[in-house]
């Protein structure tokens, strides 16, 4: 909860801060005693058409002694832009994790995930954009052998050189085995995401995703998920990264706890 509450507090104070307008301040050493803006740092430049740009994250938790706990997390990232106004972006992400408690002869597996997903981001004027995604999610610890969504929503855009906030309300196409006898098979959910990113300084930068979604015939079936990232540059292709990732499952299997959340480091490449 504290986790939670300290990333609500960080991300409105930085949305905030990112769509104030920059002071103006004197030039110092000017021989006219002019003024001009405090510049601040701008975003990345999005890449040239027809050309594919992204980063990997590989991160790594080894701990011994009282208890053994190898763990270690994949993420990628990739996005090409097919016109001035449009993007196709990949993400993907692997999570393994065993411990062995005490006194137990084997490991035991407590992380086992995967997650992938594919779509289009097509810009219409200056705040309007659409959101196309395909999202497949495998995790045999969560109990759920599959799940399958298609989203689609359209929503609005604000920017500026330093910062984006997108707000995009959708629906979402759901097909899913969570081993829940009457929740097997299709469920449609309507929903809103949100991203926010922000360009710190010249060398880091902070992003931010929130989503929620409910099933249009259930009350008692919602997801909420939300992640927020900081990465700093050590050069042109190399990266500090933290993040913190929280999800919650209103429906999964008996006995299975619907909170999921994780913090990871790691050393990001960019491509």
């Amino acid at each position: 909860m504290r986790s939670r509450i300290v990333f609500h507090a960080v991300s409105v104070f930085l949305v905030s801060v990112a769509f104030l307008p920059s002071p103006a301040r004197a030039q110092e050493g000017s021989p006219m005693g002019s003024s001009q803006s405090a510049m601040p740092p701008a975003l990345q430049p999005p890449g040239p058409v027809g050309q594919w740009k992204g980063s990997a994250t590989i991160g790594m938790s080894l701990e011994s002694g009282r208890t053994d706990l190898n763990g270690y997390q994949v993420m990628g990232n990739a996005s090409r832009r097919y016109s001035q106004t449009g993007t196709f972006t990949m993400t993907g992400s692997f999570t393994k994790a065993t411990t062995q408690p005490p006194g137990s002869p084997r490991d035991i597996t407590v992380a086992d995930r995967i997650q992938a997903d594919g779509g289009i981001e097509q810009n219409y004027g200056t705040h309007a954009v659409l959101m196309v995604r395909l999202q497949g999610l495998r995790d045999p610890i969560e109990h759920m052998d599959y799940e399958i969504t298609q989203i689609t929503g359209f929503g609005v855009r604000l920017s500026n050189p330093r910062a984006q906030l997108r707000i995009v309300p959708g629906l979402a196409l759901i097909d899913h085995d969570k081993n829940i006898r009457t929740e097997n098979g299709f469920n449609t959910n309507y929903g809103v995401y949100q991203d926010f990113r922000m360009a710190l300084s010249k060398t880091a930068y902070f992003l931010q995703w929130f989503s929620a979604s409910h099933d249009v015939k259930d009350d008692n079936d919602y997801t909420i998920g939300l992640d927020s990232m900081l990465v700093g540059q050590l050069s042109t292709r190399f990266a500090l990264q933290l993040s913190y990732h929280y999800e919650y499952e209103s429906l999964l299997f008996a006995g299975t706890e619907p909170n999921y959340q994780k913090i990871i480091t790691g050393v990001q490449v960019s491509f």
